[in-house]
């Protein structure tokens, strides 16, 4: 298994084309940003399914959906806790924004949340 310092969080899931099966490098993979997300229980992930070219727009978004929550119960099954992941897709206008260059891939978008204004307490007081 790769070690954790090399997980680029902006890399996603890229599955072949129609799909619909996580390979042993994607368990991998994913296994690894379970255990990020298990030591950072402030952390959250939304899963971004890229549709692609083949079939019928609705057909792309379906299956861009399917392998977002392929990878979302995958992470679950890993043990993090579902509220904390959110499966989504990016739409039909989103093959065309990225050239098709992410058809097939489930992107991760990791989400912190925002830590307080100190400054504005300190003008209320």
């Amino acid at each position: 298994m790769t070690p954790m310092a090399s997980i680029d969080p902006s890399a996603g899931i890229r599955f072949d084309e129609r799909a619909a099966q996580l390979s042993d490098e994607a368990l991998d993979t994913l296994a690894l940003h379970a255990e990020r997300l298990k030591r950072d229980p402030d952390t959250s992930l939304t899963l971004v399914g890229h549709p692609d070219k083949t079939g019928s727009p609705s057909y792309g978004v379906a299956l861009a959906q399917r392998l977002a929550t392929l990878v979302e119960e995958a992470l679950i099954a890993m043990g993090v806790d579902p509220r904390r992941i959110h499966a989504t897709v990016a739409g039909t206008g989103a093959v065309a924004s990225c050239q098709g260059a992410c058809a097939g891939l489930v992107e991760f978008r990791y989400r912190r949340p925002e830590a307080p204004d100190y400054r504005a307490s300190i003008r209320e007081r």
